[in-house]
């Protein structure tokens, strides 16, 4: 069956959040946290715009960023996923059958950084999920007692994008032919792309030339892999050496001109390439 990019949604929902374990949101969790009965998760798009103008007249218009606005609408929450929402503390005591779950939120404790996953199938035969990537809760947070039930109307936030100047994502949409559950290990986010790769000092002659690089490093990065092309970049060669700091010397170039580039791998996922640079050896 041909995947349509045009399909329209129906069913339950199925969300996932999962918490940023840094205080700006750059490291993603382990472990997602599910909500099982919310049945709303809307977002908009939305982007403040200023006006140039001169002579008297309109010249264009500027964006200064986009962000998402976003909400989660009526069901029971866990303790868990109000702790994900807020920044408070789930502390559990004893054992079952006299179990207590206790959810403790201090006014010094901030609302944390989280990514939203939801789900929907789509009558294609797949799905269609939406990941926002960087949300945070920054209006009211409604909860609801009543006859047993912890329930919560509606919670606002915004989602910012990810802190990678080269990958600054705000939200992906996946229209998928094959329904895949979401678990509770959440797929990984785009590693970020190192930047500020700078060419230092050149030194050798003929053949055996070397040049050293640095790089800004790249938060969870356990190596980085250094790319580089002598013919333009229509084919590029890994460098053999693999850096686990963000700097390296490379070796074994010859006179002419030579693009280079790096990736940074965080748990066993690879970057983009960052912008190649240029360095001539003589």
């Amino acid at each position: 069956m041909a995947l349509l990019d045009t399909a329209l949604p129906y069913g339950a929902n199925d969300l996932k959040l999962t918490k940023y374990t840094d205080a700006l949101g750059m490291v993603l969790g382990t472990t997602s946290v599910d909500l099982p009965y919310l049945q709303h998760l809307n977002f908009t798009e939305a982007e403040e715009f200023q006006e140039l103008r001169g002579d008297d007249k309109l010249i264009t218009t500027r964006g200064k960023g986009s962000q998402v606005n976003w909400d989660l609408e009526a069901g029971g929450i866990s303790t868990q996923a109000w702790s994900v929402i807020t920044g408070g503390t789930v502390i559990t005591r004893g054992l079952t059958p006299h179990q207590e779950i206790e959810v403790r939120k201090r006014a010094t404790q901030a609302r944390p950084y989280f990514r939203i996953d939801g789900k929907i199938i789509s009558d294609s035969g797949g799905d269609v999920l939406v990941r926002i990537y960087r949300c945070r809760a920054n209006g009211d947070i409604t909860a609801n007692f009543a006859d047993g039930e912890f329930t919560t109307s509606q919670i606002t936030g915004v989602g910012m994008p990810l802190l990678d100047d080269a990958n600054d994502l705000l939200y992906s949409i996946f229209i998928r032919e094959t329904t895949t559950a979401l678990t509770l290990t959440p797929d990984p986010n785009p590693v970020q792309v190192p930047l500020n790769l700078t060419a230092g000092a050149k030194a050798g002659t003929g053949s055996a030339q070397t040049v050293a690089l640095t790089w800004t490093p790249v938060v969870g990065a356990t190596k980085y892999s250094i790319y580089w092309s002598d013919d333009d970049g229509d084919t590029y060669t890994k460098f053999g050496t693999e850096p686990t700091s963000a700097n390296t010397v490379l070796t074994g170039m010859s006179a002419g001109a030579v693009l280079i580039n790096v990736t940074a791998t965080v748990a066993s996922i690879e970057s983009d390439h960052s912008p190649d640079i240029t360095v001539t050896f003589s």
